[in-house]
């Protein structure tokens, strides 16, 4: 009996290692827009139909990135922030234009402040990398119930 125990738990763990992701694997990176890239409709800015504002603004030309902030509990969103060449007016706040779920960011850059949040303090894209949670295939919502079992 102990072998047939023993038998079932190895084969349960190499079930669970082939399903695991190669541990050399990096994660794609991604980064805010370039401030290029930012296009102005009336009061709101987008980059295409992936990144837009949730709030008007009257910056009417924007000067340079000023870093990001992630905001969540072990995932969450990330929010991109710009500053206009106007003085006087709040920085406009880029987030994606579709829900996508990012980790907590953990490069160097990255500080968590006293609220919970995650800053990076940057004019650069690159300095403020962050990753997305690879989305499941709900085609067939049933099999992937199965399949976690």
């Amino acid at each position: 009996m102990k072998i047939i125990n023993i038998a079932i738990i190895i084969s349960i763990l190499s079930l669970n290692w082939a399903w695991a992701a190669p541990a050399n694997e990096k994660p794609e990176l991604f980064h805010c827009p370039n401030v290029k890239e930012l296009s102005r409709i009336g009061l709101w800015w987008q980059v295409g139909d992936v990144w837009k504002s949730y709030s008007e603004s009257f910056v009417e030309h924007i000067r340079t990135f000023t870093g990001a902030q992630w905001i969540g509990v072990e995932v969450g969103k990330i929010i991109c922030l710009y500053k206009g060449r106007e003085t006087l007016t709040f920085p406009v706040a880029l987030e994606t234009a579709h829900p996508i779920l990012v980790p907590a960011p953990t490069g160097k850059n990255w500080i968590t402040t006293d609220e919970g949040y995650k800053k990076c303090f940057s004019d650069d894209v690159k300095d403020c990398p962050f990753t997305q949670q690879k989305r499941t295939d709900t085609s067939d919502i049933y099999e992937h119930i199965k399949y976690q079992r």
